[in-house]
């Protein structure tokens, strides 16, 4: 009993003289000028979550961490009390605005009334924010690989005669360390904070500092309006597969559709347009074309006085002729089926 006492009058002892503390330090405040000229403000972002990318309005989403670290010399003290920190109403302070350009920017824990700061003896301040960001980025063409959107964050009022901004350590280059997959299938790569200077033309004699944040991006199974330019031609390519076995109804003449169809689908996949899922189709339809050519100039040289294919078959010779030609247009009928099944399954699977 006699050591929870003692407690209760340690707590109650620490609370009163925090509390006399602040009252003493923000006696003479005056949240609406800064304690020096310029102001240093250290500013760290992080992503936290792509929330959405929205190619048809080319519009990226995200969750952001933001840490705010500045000095105030008005609030420094000597931590002989065992008070070496404690937290204040961001409302009572004096905080540089720093807002999102080119986009909208809302918190999402608390609003700003509720907003705390955490304060130190040597006068050094530290917020943190979490915001969701939306911002304007050129996303017309999909899919896309390490495209660039940039978030350009600054303030309105301060330019460098009043503040100096620069990014806390650890905030330069690195992969996205979150969970940045969206229900589109985007993905951020990397994420680098720059400190800037921007000139407005219209007041060339001010120099507004900003931090920008570059978000590489890959965005490969979006397909906008559910199939773009690109996936139609990576659809219908590998049914050309078929024509082998339709139109022709010589040994030549099929090697030479096999071969331009192969032609055509190695086009396509060096063209760089294609997702890796797109590309694995583009493979199984080039291995499948190979052995489809293979087995339809078999097929025409079983009989070669026979015209084979699924349209026509030389059935009205006698003897063994007109057996060896329903051998080879079964032939064709199976190969047909088989890749016709593997191509349905396999763009289905890919296109999903």
């Amino acid at each position: 009993m006699e050591e929870e006492s003692m407690f209760r009058r340690t707590v109650t002892a620490y609370s009163v003289y925090e509390s006399q503390l602040k009252q003493r330090l923000m006696m003479d405040y005056d949240n609406r000028m800064p304690s020096e000229r310029p102001l240093r403000l250290e500013i760290g972002i992080t992503p936290m979550k792509t929330v959405k990318v929205d190619v048809e309005n080319d519009l990226l989403t995200m969750d952001l961490y933001m840490t705010y670290v500045w000095r105030d010399d008005r609030l420094v003290w000597d931590p002989e009390g065992s008070v070496d920190s404690f937290v204040l109403k961001a409302y009572e302070l004096f905080f540089p605005e720093i807002e999102l350009y080119y986009g909208t920017m809302k918190s999402l824990l608390f609003d700003p009334e509720r907003a705390l700061v955490k304060v130190t003896h040597t006068g050094t301040l530290s917020r943190l924010r979490y915001v969701r960001a939306e911002v304007y980025c050129d996303l017309s063409e999909t899919p896309f690989f390490n495209q660039t959107c940039s978030m350009v964050f600054g303030t309105w009022a301060h330019d460098t005669r009043h503040m100096i901004l620069s990014s806390l350590p650890n905030d330069g280059s690195e992969y996205c360390s979150f969970d940045s997959k969206t229900e589109e299938g985007c993905t951020c790569n990397q994420v680098t904070l720059q400190t800037t200077e921007i000139v407005y033309e219209c007041c060339p004699n001010e120099i507004y500092p900003t931090a920008t944040l570059h978000l590489s991006l890959d965005c490969g199974k979006y397909q906008r309006g559910g199939l773009d330019e690109c996936a139609l031609p990576v659809v219908l390519a590998p049914f050309l597969i078929l024509l082998v076995f339709i139109i022709p109804r010589k040994a030549t003449d099929r090697a030479l559709v096999g071969s331009i169809v192969f032609l055509i689908l190695l086009t396509i996949w060096g063209s760089g347009r294609i997702t890796d899922e797109q590309a694995g189709l583009l493979r199984l339809s080039a291995v499948a074309i190979v052995a489809a050519t293979f087995v339809a100039i078999v097929t025409c040289k079983i009989d070669p006085a026979a015209s084979v294919s699924l349209t026509v078959s030389q059935c009205d010779d006698k003897g063994s002729h007109q057996s060896k030609a329903r051998l080879a247009t079964m032939l064709d009928l199976i190969m047909f089926v088989a890749v016709n099944v593997l191509l349905v399954v396999t763009t289905t699977i890919t296109f999903k």
